[in-house]
Formats: structure tokens, sequence, C-alpha cells
């Protein structure tokens, strides 16, 4: 599970300044520009080899203690 502190300020950043009005299309709008923001994020396609699961992902990598 991510933890509140492990969100990257330049996702938080892209969620500022968004008029959401709750809606679905709103909501999904905020969410993918905060996983595009997200800094070393990638994203393995169906077919990838290193997929471990036959299924597209998205790899967002999360900022530990150790790794500060």
């Amino acid at each position: 599970m991510i933890t509140p502190e492990q969100v990257p300020k330049a996702s938080i950043t892209a969620l500022r300044g968004l008029i959401c009005c709750g809606c679905d299309t709103c909501l999904s709008k905020a969410i993918a520009a905060a996983l595009n923001a997200w800094p070393g994020m990638s994203q393995l396609a169906e077919n990838d080899s290193a997929s471990i699961r036959e299924m597209a992902a998205l790899i967002l990598p999360l900022h530990t203690e150790k790794s500060k």
C-alpha cells in the first residue's frame, strides 16, 4: 500500500488547479494527471516479457526512508 508521504509533489501539483465537480469524468482526468506527472512512472505493455502478468501495468517508483 502507498502512504501519503510517498506521493510525489509533482503529482500533487498536477492536481492543483483542476476544477472537479466530482463526476466520474473529472475524477478520471484528475487521476490520469497525477499518474502522468509521477516522476519515473513507466508502463509495461501487455506483451512485454518483463511483465509478470499478461496485462498492461504502471510502474510507480515509491520513495522510502532508505531511498531518500
